[in-house]
């Protein structure tokens, strides 16, 4: 009976679960930090969820060439204003979904195989959806 509570109360915390499945899988967060974050978006569908989602969390990074192409394996590293490191890991995937702790201005540096790029972003205490688009030189589409 439990069991049967468990997942009612599941199904009823994820809301938009069924929209999601129809459109992609999302992965499940990390926590680095106190600093929630998911990579993905490996594949249309996977993408398309992910930019769905993307209206619940504070920030959502991309990465990609200069030609437009998505790159995965890039090296994320997020600091805030004083330039102290608040996240830093390797996103298996072209998006990344982050809720940093609270607004400010925040700088995103990506890495991959050396090539590296960096972006501002500035964050208000209630905004969700910001998107910031990391462009890393050289490197080949697919990468990681």
């Amino acid at each position: 009976m439990r069991f049967d509570c468990l997942c009612a109360a599941a199904l009823a915390v994820a809301g938009a679960a069924p929209a999601l499945a129809q459109t992609g899988t999302l992965p499940g967060p990390a926590t680095q930090n106190g600093i929630s974050y998911l990579c993905g978006g490996v594949g249309s569908d996977d993408a398309a969820a992910m930019k769905q989602a993307a209206a619940r969390h504070k920030l959502m990074l991309t990465f990609a060439t200069r030609s437009g192409n998505f790159v995965s394996g890039v090296d994320v590293d997020i600091r805030d204003a004083r330039g102290r490191t608040l996240l830093k890991t390797n996103c298996d995937g072209p998006i990344m979904l982050v809720d940093v702790p609270k607004g400010g201005r925040y700088r995103i540096y990506g890495d991959i195989d050396g090539r590296s790029t960096s972006a501002e972003a500035q964050l208000g205490p209630a905004s969700k959806g910001k998107t910031v688009h990391l462009v890393l030189p050289g490197a080949a589409a697919g990468q990681g």
